[in-house]
């Protein structure tokens, strides 16, 4: 083997040495780290070994996490989806939102095997205090497996106890020669708010058409999806179909500015749980973004809610990258809600 220096996905890598056989690559005395930097990154994994199936996953052994020179947490067995981002990084988290207060939260996990993984995610709460979740995950080549268990918040900070759910997400599949893609969810679980107690089933499909362009160029766009989903509770022998439809069509109208409008239906969004309740049931948007500069994004969109004639909702957000963080300040305008989350930045 030889030193080795290079890109892995979205992180850069380098180690002392490295092989390669039956397609994949070995790097000994490995560093991984999604921050371009010299001298010492603000984040990076170290391992006595790491293992790398190009465009599918990474596993590092004996790996440290390290934020510039503490380590924040160490495990025999790392392991990193390539094809797609983790729902959560390695590396701290942290934000405000107004109803929780301020938040910081660290992923630990240990990988069995080269699909399935232990994980505790502790998180912390100003307002509401120590809200860890736990689960085992079974990462497939064209699904994902997931058990889990602890208090779970959605993007209206509705907060819900599973105990435990199980879910099941099967990743786009193309349909025959279509142009269309279609996914798979089920969740079957015990949910728990201040209430009420119910086995919650949700069956979900979704069919979507790849993006339709109008130009050469690509600055026109028109995005297509409509879907189906059985919900059940066992808590009052509720169950209800939806079906839904969304469009989107979007123009470039530079390589900084974008603009777009859609529209979004559901024939029923009523739920016994306000977890992961969809808010507006016929619901027109649209919005406008401009790129600043290289670290930052400026944007703006509105949800109308057709079925009562009012504004939903305006979303104000600015995305600021600083090298090796990325900071985005969200300002709900008709809730009058401050959000603000604080991750690693990818490159």
């Amino acid at each position: 083997g030889a030193a080795v220096a290079g890109k892995c996905g979205d992180d850069f890598v380098w180690g002392e040495k490295i092989n390669f056989q039956q397609g994949k690559y070995t790097v000994y005395g490995a560093t991984t780290t999604g921050c371009p930097t010299k001298g010492t990154p603000d984040y990076r994994v170290t391992a006595r070994k790491v293992v790398i199936w190009p465009n599918d996953k990474v596993i590092a052994y004996d790996a440290k996490v390290w934020i510039k020179n503490t380590v924040v947490y160490s495990t025999p067995r790392y392991k990193k989806s390539l094809k797609r981002r983790d729902e959560e990084d390695e590396f701290p988290r942290f934000g405000y939102q107004d109803s929780d207060g301020f938040w910081i939260s660290q992923r630990f996990s240990y990988a069995f095997s080269d699909t399935v993984a232990a994980y505790a995610d502790f998180a912390y709460y100003t307002k509401l205090g120590f809200r860890p979740t736990f689960g085992i995950v079974n990462q497939e080549e064209d699904y994902t497996m997931k058990l889990t268990t602890g208090r779970f918040r959605d993007d209206n900070s509705n907060w819900i106890r599973k105990e435990p759910e199980f879910r099941f997400d099967l990743y786009p599949q193309t349909i025959g020669k279509l142009p269309m893609k279609y996914t798979m969810g089920v969740v079957v679980g015990q949910w728990i708010d201040d209430i009420k107690s119910s086995w919650h089933q949700d069956y979900n499909l979704y069919v979507r058409h790849d993006p339709i362009y109008f130009d050469k160029n690509k600055s026109w766009q028109l995005d297509l999806g409509t879907g189906f989903q059985h919900i059940r509770e066992s808590y009052d022998a509720w169950q209800q179909n939806v079906f839904r439809y969304n469009a989107q069509l979007t123009k470039k109208l530079s390589p900084a500015l974008t603009v777009w409008t859609g529209y979004n239906y559901l024939d029923n969004n009523n739920t016994s749980f306000t977890y992961g309740r969809a808010d507006v049931a016929r619901e027109g948007i649209a919005g406008i973004s401009w790129k600043v500069n290289k670290r930052t994004t400026i944007s703006y969109y509105t949800s109308y809610d057709f079925a009562n004639s009012r504004v939903y909702e305006n979303y104000y957000r600015i995305k600021q990258n600083f090298h090796c963080w990325e900071t985005d300040i969200t300002y709900r305008s008709v809730k009058k809600e401050l959000i603000w989350t604080v991750n690693i930045a990818r490159w």
